[in-house]
């Protein structure tokens, strides 16, 4: 007695139709990793590139600070006198009357001339006056509210 499969070749067909599908699904994952690890190592090199090009900037500005270091540590004992002379010239510009500007004491309407700002002061207390010229070449201070124009 012989045993014989009743459908050999519809097994068969099964099998390799499986075999075929498994086959071309491995076959598209390659691809889809070659692609994936393709375009990882194009951005890869894109970051490089953008790595190299900051690099660069941040050598020249390295350089550059050192540079201005340099030229400004020449002024650094003078700093104190500088950041005086801004506050100075902050406050000058707030005031109704500027150098060289005539005008004239409020009670005779003599004309002067200022010349220049005398600020008095400590930590509680300060006082600002006008150092103006007469017509006869004398220097005066005077308050601002003492002036007009």
């Amino acid at each position: 007695m012989t045993t014989t499969n009743p459908n050999p070749s519809k097994y068969s067909r099964k099998t390799a139709t499986i075999y075929i599908v498994l086959i071309g699904l491995i076959i598209y994952l390659l691809f889809q990793l070659r692609d994936a690890k393709n375009g990882q190592t194009s951005e890869l090199s894109q970051l490089q590139i953008q790595i190299s090009k900051q690099s660069e900037t941040q050598n020249k500005l390295k350089i550059e600070l050192n540079n201005t270091q340099k030229e400004l540590g020449e002024y650094l004992p003078y700093k104190a006198i500088i950041l005086s002379a801004s506050l100075r010239d902050s406050i000058y510009s707030l005031l109704p009357f500027k150098f060289g500007e005539s005008a004239m004491i409020m009670p005779d309407s003599t004309p002067v001339v200022i010349n220049s700002v005398s600020i008095f002061g400590n930590a509680t207390d300060y006082s600002l006056k006008y150092v103006v010229r007469t017509k006869k070449g004398e220097y005066l201070q005077i308050s601002p509210s003492e002036l007009r124009k």
